[in-house]
C-alpha cells in the first residue's frame, strides 16, 4: 500500500481490514472486543462480493467490503442497526441487516477516491513536465559522453576496440565516464516513470546478459563501497528490449543503497537453456515481511526499514523495474533469509531480486 493511500485509511470512522488481515483502528469506533476472540474472519468472505454487500457473522457482527484505488478493504465488527428500525422500515430488509452509517463510509470511499485521483493527475503532470526538462539534459549530457569516447579513443592503441580503451584510460577520466553512465542510466528510470510504455520501444535486440551485467558491476564498483562480484556465468545472447539493462541498473542501484556498509552484493547468473538465463541479485539489506515483498513494487512505496537508513526517496525505482520486467514477460521474486540479523536496532537479512529471461521473438 503506497504512503498516501495508508494515509487516507487512517482516518476511516470504522474498524478496516485489509486483504492481508491488516487491522487498522477507525478514528470514532476502534476494533470490536469480539473480533479478538475470533478465529473464523468470516467477515474476510465479503472481500469477494460486491462493494457494501453486508453480511452478518457468527458473533452478529457485520462487515462488507469497499475498493479504494483499486484495493480492498474490508469495513467490519459494527454491530447491527435493524433492531432499532421501525416496523414499517423493517419490512424494506428482508436479510434483517441494517447498517445506519452505510451513506457515511459510501461518502469516505468517493472522497478518498476523488482525493487520490487529483493526487495522481498532479503527479502525473509533474512527471511530464520533469520529463520534458529532462531531455533536455539528457542531450547535452550525451553530448559530454559522446566527447569523452572520442578522447579515450583518440588516447588510445586501438581506437576501434572502444571496451578495450575504456579499460587503459586514464582514472580520472575513466572515473568521470562512470559517473555520465550512472547518470544515463538514472534519467532512463525517470523516463520510464513519465512514459511506462518506453519499456518496449524498439525492436527487440540481442543482448549478451554477461557483458551488460559486467559493465554495469565495473561502472557501479567506482562509486560503492560494497564489494559487488558476479557468480556463474552466461554465454546467450538474448532477443529482448534494450531496457533490460535499465532493469539491472535498478536492482544493483537498489541493492548498493541498502545494503549495509561493507557486505558484499551478489550477483548470480545461470543459462538455463540455450534461450533462457536466470539472474539473482543478493544483499544484505533490511528485512522486508511478506506484506512489504507484495507492496514492494508499487508506486512510491517505501518500506520502514528502508526509511530508517535513507530518509529520502521516492519509491519509484522497483516500480519501474516492474514495468520493465512485465515487457520482457518475466517476473521478480523478491525473497529474504530466514537468517535475521538485528544492527542499529534495524533487522537485516539476505535480500534477493530473482527473475528469468528468455527470448521475445
Amino acid at each position: 500500500m503506497n504512503r498516501m493511500l495508508e494515509e487516507h485509511i487512517k482516518y476511516s470512522l470504522y474498524p478496516i481490514l485489509d486483504v492481508k488481515e491488516n487491522h487498522y483502528d477507525g478514528i470514532l469506533f476502534t476494533k470490536n472486543e469480539l473480533c479478538n476472540e475470533c478465529l473464523s474472519k468470516q467477515c474476510m468472505k465479503v472481500k469477494n462480493k460486491k462493494d457494501y454487500h453486508i453480511e452478518k457473522c457468527h458473533k452478529e457482527l457485520l462487515s462488507f467490503k469497499v475498493t479504494i484505488q483499486g484495493k480492498i478493504f474490508i469495513v467490519y465488527g459494527f454491530k447491527n442497526d435493524y433492531n432499532g428500525l421501525s416496523r414499517t422500515d423493517k419490512k424494506k430488509y428482508q436479510s434483517k441487516i441494517y447498517f445506519r452509517n452505510l451513506h457515511s463510509v459510501q461518502r469516505w470511499v468517493e472522497k478518498v477516491n476523488e482525493n487520490m485521483n487529483i493526487h495522481h493527475e498532479k503527479l502525473d503532470e509533474n512527471e511530464k513536465n520533469n520529463s520534458i526538462f529532462i531531455h533536455d539534459i539528457k542531450k547535452i549530457y550525451s553530448s559530454i559522453l559522446r566527447k569523452i569516447e572520442s578522447y579515450i579513443k583518440n588516447n588510445c592503441d586501438t581506437p576501434k576496440d572502444l571496451d578495450n580503451c575504456i579499460k587503459n584510460a586514464d582514472p580520472d577520466i575513466l572515473s568521470i565516464y562512470k559517473a555520465i553512465n550512472l547518470l544515463e542510466y538514472q534519467f532512463n528510470v525517470i523516463d520510464f516513470v513519465s512514459n511506462p510504455d518506453s519499456a518496449t520501444f524498439g525492436h527487440t535486440r540481442q543482448i549478451h546478459i554477461y557483458k551488460v551485467i559486467d559493465k554495469l558491476v565495473r561502472i557501479f564498483k567506482s562509486i560503492s563501497s560494497n564489494e559487488i562480484r558476479i557468480v556463474g556465468n552466461s554465454f546467450n545472447k538474448l532477443y529482448i528490449y534494450h531496457s533490460f539493462i535499465t532493469l539491472m541498473f535498478i536492482l544493483i542501484d537498489n541493492a548498493i543503497k541498502y545494503s549495509h556498509e561493507n557486505q558484499d552484493i551478489e550477483i548470480q547468473i545461470d543459462d538455463i537453456a540455450y534461450d533462457k538465463t536466470s539472474i539473482k541479485v543478493i544483499s544484505f539489506s533490511p528485512y522486508l515481511t511478506p506484506a512489504e515483498r507484495s507492496d514492494i513494487f508499487e508506486k512510491y512505496h517505501r518500506g520502514k526499514n528502508v526509511k530508517k537508513i535513507i530518509s529520502e526517496g521516492q519509491g519509484i525505482g522497483l516500480y519501474v523495474a516492474n514495468i520493465i520486467a512485465d515487457a520482457l514477460d518475466t517476473k521478480i521474486h523478491v525473497d529474504c533469509s530466514n537468517s535475521i540479523n538485528k544492527i542499529d536496532n534495524i533487522n537485516y537479512c539476505s535480500v534477493s531480486f530473482e527473475f528469468e529471461l528468455h527470448h521475445l521473438d
